[in-house]
């Protein structure tokens, strides 16, 4: 099974004046630099294999068909996700968001998603609400009438768990035994984020996708009914 992780692709299509287009894949993942210069396009790999797929078209159409059939396809989004998106790292309160929604709709401007940057979290920790600035009652209340107005919510998780004693998510991702690990095995490594302190889910890991889904669960269930996220 082909499984897609974030990454850049080396990648180019070129097209000549008859409209004819091929294309070429470095299928290279450590770090380079790519130099177009006098007609002449040229790879300084800092190593690694030179694995290069040639895409002979004719058309732009067909390089960019066979290029999607070697790295696989996207996911087709949402329709609603096509739509203006408002996010912004800042807001104080929920209150200001309110606001943010108000005047889009006072002004007559389309709106199709609202967005809750990491500023919602009671201290940056992940499945938790502000109870000062983003009290839960408050938020199901926003995020009601977001939904009242035919609008879509969307949240941001970072990938960073707090490690604090007593922090459910925190003990769960132990128990389960999710963490990326310190190279003997013997403990989470430890990284530093927004909340400070921080383990990392290990993505391949067989238990990581339940841990993501029970918490998120029972976050969407019963504090914040998000449409989407980003973690």
């Amino acid at each position: 099974t082909r499984k897609n992780l974030y990454g850049s692709h080396p990648f180019f299509i070129n097209i000549n004046k008859d409209g004819e287009a091929y294309g070429i894949f470095l299928d290279n993942n450590l770090g380079m630099d790519i130099e177009l210069k006098d007609n002449l396009l040229t790879y300084k790999v800092m190593g690694g294999i030179f694995d290069f797929w040639i895409f002979i078209g004719p058309t732009a159409d067909d390089v960019i068909r066979q290029y999607h059939s070697i790295i696989g396809y996207p996911s087709l989004p949402p329709y609603w996700g096509l739509g203006y998106q408002q996010c912004k790292w800042g807001y104080e309160n929920v209150e200001q968001v309110k606001e943010v929604k108000n005047k889009f709709e006072e002004n007559n401007l389309p709106l199709e998603v609202l967005w809750f940057d990491i500023d919602y979290m009671d201290e940056k920790k992940l499945f938790t609400l502000d109870p000062v600035n983003f009290p839960t009652s408050e938020v199901k209340a926003l995020v009601d009438s977001v939904h009242d107005s035919d609008q879509y919510f969307v949240i941001i998780i970072d990938p960073g768990v707090k490690i604090e004693d007593g922090y459910e998510p925190y003990t769960d991702g132990l128990d389960r035994e999710i963490y990326i690990k310190t190279p003997d095995g013997s403990a989470p490594q430890i990284g530093k984020v927004w909340p400070g302190p921080v383990a990392f889910p290990d993505w391949l890991h067989p238990n990581t996708t339940d841990y993501w889904v029970d918490h998120l669960k029972d976050f969407h269930d019963n504090k914040l009914a998000f449409d989407g996220l980003w973690i």
